[in-house]
Parts: structure tokens; C-alpha cells; sequence
């Protein structure tokens, strides 16, 4: 039984765009529920081919005390 903790480099090479999101968007909720962040409040976008200016993930403005790494 795989997990995300023994994962091949052949499998991380085959994961396409739509998975890695999905990963990296569990694992941010993950992150930020350790630190009381509401999930919520944590917001990671699917649409990585639209120009945003390089914004993938952002944490509302209302939420304070998060630690910088957090993002």
C-alpha cells in the first residue's frame, strides 16, 4: 500500500497538473489547520494556466498570527 510518505519518483512523475494541486491544496489545509487556521480561509486556485501574477494560494486578510511559512 502506497502512501504519500513513500511515494516513487515514478509515480511523483506521473502525476499530472490537476493531482498536484490537489496534493499541494491537502496538504496547505493540513498545514494551516495545525497553526487554528480555518480551512476556510486558505484558498488555492485549480486554474494554473490563467495569468495571475504567480498567485497560486493565498490566506484571507483576516486571518493574523499565521506563521510566514504557512505560504
Amino acid at each position: 500500500m502506497n502512501s504519500l510518505f513513500n511515494l516513487s519518483p515514478a509515480h511523483l512523475g506521473n502525476i499530472n497538473v490537476e493531482q498536484s494541486v490537489e496534493i499541494f491544496r491537502d496538504l496547505l489545509w493540513c498545514h494551516a489547520r495545525k497553526h487554528g487556521v480555518p480551512i476556510t480561509k486558505v484558498h488555492i486556485t485549480s486554474r494554473v494556466t490563467v495569468r495571475d501574477g504567480g498567485v497560486d494560494a493565498k490566506i484571507d486578510d483576516d486571518i493574523t498570527g499565521v506563521p510566514e511559512e504557512l505560504l
